[in-house]
């Protein structure tokens, strides 16, 4: 269904649990009833953003993280936004050459995980934001080469990690171990199933 409503190119989306909310994300936070299938709300995401490379809703609906790289000075920008407030509460920029992309909430909505590419030394890493601290709480090293997408198990114990390389990373979501590599041969992995994922 076409949204005459709707004022920019949806990136990423969320739907909420019990199927009755649609989160989009382009320009800005466009919040969307399923039944009534109008835009009941919006949340603004960095304005300098150059649209959303990830983006989670919290189980609560209270917050949203979006990722996404500045329109100049090639650059991520991570953002935490408060959807009853409609404002953004937390804003990370990153330095020129570090890349920010996909993004998930862990399935209690306490930690956020989100990719950056080290542009100059090819470096992969999941960085996790303590949602109650709002502060960037641990670095894992994923390898090498770009992500596309980045999941994280019902359970919450792994983070899955699709790669530029055609291959799945599993790592532990505590310690960022590497518990092992899945190698999709052929095929550059831009999305992990949803029984391995909340999307």
């Amino acid at each position: 269904r076409c949204l005459s409503d709707w004022s920019s190119d949806v990136c990423s989306s969320d739907l909420s649990a019990d199927g009755q909310t649609l989160y989009m994300c382009g320009g800005q936070i466009e919040i969307f009833d399923v039944a009534t299938q109008k835009v009941t709300g919006s949340a603004p995401i960095p304005p300098t953003a150059n649209g959303a490379n990830g983006f989670a809703v919290s189980p609560d609906r209270a917050y949203a993280v979006a990722t996404a790289n500045r329109y100049s000075g090639a650059a991520g920008q991570f953002a935490l936004i408060d959807l009853k407030a409609k404002a953004i509460v937390k804003e990370i920029d990153f330095p020129t050459n570090e890349f920010i992309g996909p993004a998930v909430l862990s399935p209690d909505g306490s930690l956020a995980y989100f990719i950056l590419d080290q542009k100059t030394s090819h470096q992969m890493q999941v960085e996790v934001f303590d949602m109650a601290g709002r502060t960037v709480v641990n670095t894992f090293s994923a390898g090498t080469g770009g992500a596309n997408v980045i999941a994280v198990t019902p359970d919450g114990g792994e983070i899955e990690v699709g790669t530029e390389n055609a291959t799945v990373v599993a790592m532990n979501a505590a310690t960022g171990a590497v518990i092992g590599t899945i190698a999709t041969p052929g095929r550059l992995v831009s999305k992990i199933g949803r029984a391995s994922c909340r999307e």
